[in-house]
C-alpha cells in the first residue's frame, strides 16, 4: 500500500475528492509576462497596520450581500478532554464524541491571535492527530470541519478588513465538508469576497490589492517551479495561482455584469454557503475553468 502523503490527509479533512498534479505551463509564463504590461502599482510595497473595527467593517460588508451561519468552535481544552477520555481502538465513536463538542458562533466570534510580524490571515482548523498517519487518513474522513482561531500579523500586506472577509469566507464554505471538491478551487470564493470588499471600498485598495495577488501568482509559480518544493507546497502553490485566476474571472464577470449577473453570482455564492451546491457548480455555471480563465483581456477589463 502507497504511504499517506500530506495531500491526502488535507483532501481527508477538507472532503476534497479531486486532485492531479499540475506543471508550470506556457499559458501561465505568457500570463505572468503580460501582466507587466498592466501598470498596476507593483512599486509601491504597502503594508498595513491593524485596523480599528477591521471586524466590523468585515460584518457590515458580508452581511449586506450573504446570509452568514454560525460555524464550529472547537477549544483546545475539549480536545485535551477528547484525548484523556476516549478510546482511541474505536475511530467511529471517537469522531461522534469529536463533532458532537463543537459550539456553534457567528464566525466573527471565533478567537484571533495576534503574532509579532507580518501575516496576512489564517484561519486555524481544529483537528484531531495521532502519529500514525493511517489512521488520521481514516479518522479525517468522519470529522466535521471546525475552527480552533484566527491568526493575523501585527502589519500585513494585505488590508485587515478585506483579509478579515477572505478568512470569514472560508468558515462559510469549509464548514459545508466536501462543498469544495477539487482542492485547486480551495481559495476561488475566498478572493473572490476578499477583492470585491476591496472594491467597494476604494479605487487605490482595489487596484493595489490586484496587483498585490498578480505579484503572488508569479512568487507562486517561482515556489513550484523549485524543484526543492515538496509535492504538498508545489500543490499549494498552484491552487493559489489557478483559484486567483478564477476570482479574477468571477469578478470580472460581477463587476462587468448588469444588476441580474450581480445578483446570480452572489446567489450562487449563496447557495454553496448554504450547502446546497458546490463551488464547482458555481464556477461551471458562469463557464469558469483552468484553461479560460488565464486571461489577460480579462484582467484588463477588471481594472479598466
Amino acid at each position: 500500500m502507497a504511504s499517506v502523503s500530506n495531500i491526502d490527509l488535507y483532501n481527508a479533512l477538507h472532503g476534497h475528492k479531486y486532485f492531479r498534479e499540475k506543471k508550470l505551463n506556457e499559458r501561465l509564463i505568457d500570463f505572468i509576462a503580460k501582466t507587466l504590461e498592466l501598470g498596476l502599482p507593483y512599486e509601491e510595497s504597502v503594508t498595513y497596520r491593524r485596523q480599528k473595527g477591521f471586524k466590523k467593517d468585515s460584518k457590515d460588508f458580508m452581511t449586506s450581500l450573504y446570509r452568514l451561519h454560525d460555524v464550529g468552535f472547537l477549544e483546545d481544552e475539549t480536545l485535551e478532554d477528547i484525548f484523556l477520555f476516549m478510546d482511541f481502538s474505536n475511530l467511529r465513536e471517537l469522531a461522534d464524541v469529536y463533532n458532537s463538542s463543537a459550539k456553534y458562533i457567528d464566525p466573527y466570534r471565533l478567537p484571533i491571535e495576534y503574532v509579532e510580524g507580518p501575516n496576512e490571515g489564517l484561519l486555524k482548523v481544529q483537528a484531531l492527530s495521532f502519529e500514525d498517519d493511517e489512521m488520521n487518513l481514516k479518522l479525517y474522513k468522519q470529522l466535521n470541519v471546525f475552527f480552533q482561531k484566527y491568526i493575523f500579523g501585527s502589519s500585513s500586506t494585505l488590508n485587515y478588513p478585506v483579509a478579515m472577509t477572505h478568512e470569514v469566507t472560508h468558515t462559510q464554505l469549509e464548514s459545508n465538508k466536501g462543498i469544495i471538491r477539487d482542492f485547486y478551487n480551495g481559495e476561488v470564493i475566498s478572493i473572490f469576497n476578499e477583492l470585491l470588499h476591496a472594491y467597494n471600498k476604494s479605487e487605490e485598495l482595489f487596484l493595489r490589492m490586484i496587483a498585490g495577488r498578480i505579484t503572488n501568482i508569479s512568487i507562486e509559480c517561482l515556489r513550484a517551479y523549485n524543484p526543492s518544493t515538496d509535492s504538498f507546497h508545489r500543490a499549494t502553490a498552484f491552487k493559489y495561482v489557478y483559484s486567483t485566476l478564477k476570482a479574477f474571472e468571477l469578478l470580472e464577470l460581477y463587476i462587468n455584469g448588469n444588476s441580474g449577473i450581480k445578483r446570480e453570482i452572489i446567489s450562487s455564492i449563496q447557495s454553496n454557503f448554504d450547502g446546497d451546491s458546490l463551488v464547482e457548480d458555481t464556477l461551471s455555471r458562469f463557464d469558469i475553468t483552468t484553461r479560460s480563465c488565464a486571461s489577460i483581456n480579462k484582467v484588463k477589463r477588471l481594472i479598466r
